[in-house]
């Protein structure tokens, strides 16, 4: 068993372990989501939140696992589909179950293992707007006693759509301004509020989503600042029936590019530096992508940069070096367009931070990744809210499947914009 990054463990039959008594019956985990890719069997396990790649004897025998089979009975299915010798397949046997024991796919017992999976979390918050009496009072009777109010929307958010109200008009012109470049929309599903309040003779602000409070605040800065970080959360848990990664998009000649990668491994960087290069812009925060069709949609908010990644793309760095990696969304009007919605063209997974400098991009060559590297890879950037879909896994599986996929080494990111385009480039049929 050898072990891809922090969350694929890859398993062969290449060792020999304590065997697995001939008279237990095998359970697989409940809860676990599998795909073949490949020839070889991706399994997930969201409680631990890894992926698991079996290869095709181990896919096999994990397969004919059904909760009522002992180990013995199992080599002898197995004996009988395949023709192969009883004693050496007996052996793999023995040999897959240890390893699947010990990634905790697979557990011995006399009864089917019963597990339910824990719903999805609610909504954050328990506070709601309230008269003197204590009373619940809707967020929208609560504004109607306010003047002057501001209406910031409808906006598409991702999958759903929002309204943002307040009491105040210098944060509306604030919100106009940040909020400018996501779509409009007709009505809004969900609304959201920045109220003035007080607190202990002081001034804060209250911040609520859907009539529900879920932050006092101690300055509009950091209340339009929450405000963001919410909807961008938000954003996944209202976009449920598709697929969700924290990832950033473009489009260029008509195709998407998504750009999946850890936290620090500049994916907005290279977003931004794409649409410097005259790809649109689609997100640099969640990609939102159909499961049916694969259309990546739109999710234009503003591109968190810090003053580094502004100063590589020649933009204002910040007024002190204290802002080095204080990140600020950055418009993305000022980078070049904003696009629609596109079919998936190109995933691309950034690897992790590596030397400092800018290489050539004849020694930076992207590496071409198969569909079980691609699904593993986008595995730990798939947004949890996406498995409430029937199906996720074997969905997003054959999106892997569907669509070529490179793995990018770390280089400057306008470096790494042209391999990025001139890989599309090459795929194009």
């Amino acid at each position: 068993m050898t072990t891809s990054g922090s969350t694929v463990r890859r398993f062969s039959l290449d060792r020999p372990l304590a065997p697995v008594p001939a008279e237990m019956v095998v359970h697989a985990t409940p809860g676990l989501h599998r795909a073949v890719v490949d020839d070889q069997m991706v399994i997930l396990d969201r409680a631990t939140g890894r992926g698991h790649v079996l290869n095709a004897s181990a896919g096999l025998i994990f397969d004919a696992v059904d909760g009522r089979r002992t180990v013995g009975q199992l080599v002898d299915v197995l004996a009988e589909e395949t023709g192969f010798d009883r004693a050496r397949l007996a052996a793999d046997v023995q040999t897959a179950l240890a390893d699947l024991r010990t990634a905790a796919l697979v557990r011995l017992g006399p009864a089917p293992v019963d597990g339910t999976p824990p719903p999805p979390p609610g909504p954050t918050g328990n506070k709601t707007m309230t008269d003197g009496r204590g009373r619940p009072v809707p967020m929208s009777r609560h504004l109607a006693s306010r003047h002057p109010v501001t209406t910031v929307g409808p906006v598409a958010l991702a999958g759903s759509t929002v309204a943002v109200q307040t009491d105040d008009p210098t944060v509306a012109s604030r919100l106009h301004a940040t909020m400018g470049s996501l779509p409009s929309a007709a009505t809004a599903a969900h609304t959201a509020a920045l109220l003035r309040g007080s607190s202990e003779s002081r001034e804060c602000w209250r911040l609520l989503i859907d009539d529900e409070e879920v932050a006092t605040l101690p300055s509009a800065d950091v209340a339009i600042d929450q405000l963001l970080r919410r909807l961008n959360l938000d954003a996944a848990r209202w976009s449920t029936g598709n697929l969700l990664f924290h990832a950033g998009a473009v489009v260029h000649r008509g195709r998407a590019v998504v750009v999946a990668g850890g936290s620090g491994r500049g994916k907005s960087t290279l977003v931004a530096a794409l649409v410097q290069s005259g790809a649109g812009y689609l997100t640099d925060e969640l990609v939102v992508v159909d499961p049916v069709n694969h259309e990546v949609r739109p999710f234009p908010k503003g591109l968190d940069l810090d003053a580094r990644s502004r100063t590589l793309l020649g933009l204002p760095a910040g007024e002190s070096e204290a802002q080095e990696w204080d990140k600020r969304p950055v418009d993305p009007s000022t980078l070049g367009r904003v696009a629609g919605p596109a079919p998936f063209g190109l995933l691309v997974l950034l690897d992790p931070p590596g030397g400092e400098g800018d290489s050539q991009p004849g020694d930076v060559d992207p590496r071409p990744l198969s569909a079980t590297e691609a699904l593993t890879g986008l595995l730990p950037n798939t947004v949890n809210e996406t498995w409430a879909l029937p199906g996720a896994f074997e969905s997003l599986a054959a999106l892997c499947a569907s669509v070529p996929a490179v793995r990018l080494p770390r280089v400057a990111p306008r470096t790494a914009a042209s391999i990025v385009l001139e890989a599309l480039r090459a795929g194009e049929p």
